[in-house]
């Protein structure tokens, strides 16, 4: 499946994205909260902001299948992954019609290639417990972020 960059113009998908991951082990918030509350909006209502990026795959038609996205947070405004404002957040996203084909795999290990490129040092990310993406972060080399952060707050340290 072809894979496209990410615009100011897909911040609709990311604001979808958002509020599907934070529904997605059990289903406590609106789409209103989402776009209200400061602790969510802040994955998209903003980006692209700084050096965020992100990628979406999408279908012969163009229509989006899945996103990944990194946003660069600061202290004052922290996401749920936050690190360091030197370590931005990934966010992923697969349409649940879709999930299970690797495209959430196919996207993270294209974000990190990117990430490389650009010398990134590492990546975070939140992942709740109960989320079956857990198991792909880790065989992706995400681990825990160490003493200090909550349990779901993994780190992926980039060569």
């Amino acid at each position: 499946m072809p894979t496209r960059h990410l615009t100011v113009a897909d911040r609709t998908v990311l604001e979808r994205a958002t509020f599907e991951n934070v529904n997605r082990v059990s289903e406590r918030f609106t789409l209103e909260d989402v776009r209200s509350r400061r602790e969510f909006s802040h994955y998209f209502d903003a980006w692209p902001g700084g050096s965020d990026f992100g990628l979406a795959e999408v279908d012969s038609e163009g229509r989006i299948l899945g996103v990944a996205w990194l946003t660069f947070f600061d202290e004052g405004e922290p996401g749920y992954g936050f690190v360091s404002v030197d370590v931005p957040e990934l966010s992923v996203w697969v349409d649940g019609e879709f999930r299970g084909r690797g495209i959430g795999a196919d996207l993270i290990r294209s974000v990190i290639r990117e990430a490389q490129t650009r010398h990134l040092e590492s990546l975070s990310l939140s992942v709740e417990e109960g989320n079956p993406a857990r198991g792909l972060y880790e065989r992706l080399g995400f681990r825990h972020a160490g003493p200090g952060f909550d349990e779901g707050t993994l780190l992926l340290p980039l060569p």
